[in-house]
């Protein structure tokens, strides 16, 4: 488009929206605060009706599509991870919209139909979605490297009393929360627990900084963060338990094919699907 009529148009903009776009001398040219706030919202605009029409045209090709998937950070380093090359491989030209969320956001996520796919901490109120218990493993206790309690193989729980726990709130991840505060009550103390946090990396990074204690799945060790250590707990009783959800009446094809694809491979094929309103196990 010449000068004159991007000109004539940003001018009828202007009058449409009452507000000056542009700041203009004989020297230079830029946006106003509104102009730039326009600008911001228009490539959000764009960039919503590219992926509406890539999400239209993937309907008509039959090995195309759209998933987006929920997931909690612990459940992408022990689960996702380690097959998501095969995954994406075996699915072909999926459009993959990855959301990072406590377990309670995606189970509202998911019967709201806002997701495809999830992947939680249970036990959690599931009610209405399909379920999949992927893996239950051992918990351990994440601690700095110069705690007096590194020195050690391992620990139980009521060596940790005095202990500063680092812990998400309740509301985020219900199941693990009580298990975790459940535990240490049969293990004759109540834990003080100093830090809430929201992600999975926090949880680890303060008690790499001697910011308390937290209590992590084992498949924390997948992630190298310095000055951290893991140690065994020897309470046997203490597991984290990872869930994947789904919608039932969700018949989208690339989500039938992922879980095909999921369900096939070591380390899901070995639990039992589980329908609607049959409970996870604690």
């Amino acid at each position: 488009m010449s000068q004159p009529p991007l000109t004539k148009r940003i001018q009828a903009l202007e009058r449409q929206l009452g507000v000056m776009l542009l700041d203009r001398n004989t020297r230079q040219v830029r946006l106003t605060p509104a102009g730039a706030t326009l600008l911001n919202e228009a490539r959000r605009v764009f960039a919503q009706t590219q992926a509406m029409e890539r999400a239209v045209r993937n309907v008509h090709e039959e090995n195309a599509g759209t998933l987006r998937i929920g997931f909690i950070s612990s459940a992408f380093v022990s689960t996702i991870q380690p097959h998501l090359p095969a995954l994406t491989n075996a699915l072909g030209p999926v459009e993959y919209v990855w959301n990072e969320l406590a377990s309670a956001q995606q189970v509202e996520a998911l019967r709201n139909h806002e997701l495809d796919l999830g992947f939680v901490h249970t036990p959690i109120d599931i009610e209405g979605l399909n379920s999949f218990l992927i893996v239950r493993e051992r918990c351990v206790v994440a601690i700095a490297a110069t705690h007096p309690l590194a020195k050690r193989t391992s620990v139980r729980l009521a060596d940790l009393a005095k202990e500063e726990f680092v812990l998400f709130p309740r509301g985020l991840a219900p199941g693990h929360y009580d298990r975790i505060v459940t535990a240490c009550q049969a293990a004759g103390f109540e834990p003080n627990i100093r830090h809430q946090v929201r992600h999975y990396l926090t949880m680890l990074l303060l008690p790499a900084s001697a910011c308390g204690i937290s209590i992590v799945p084992a498949s924390a060790d997948r992630l190298s963060v310095p000055g951290l250590v893991l140690m065994p707990v020897k309470d046997p009783e203490l597991r984290a338990e990872l869930t994947m959800l789904w919608h039932p009446d969700n018949d989208a094809p690339m989500l039938h094919r992922m879980l095909a694809e999921l369900t096939s491979r070591t380390g899901f094929a070995a639990q039992r699907s589980r329908q609607k309103h049959e409970p996870v196990p604690a």
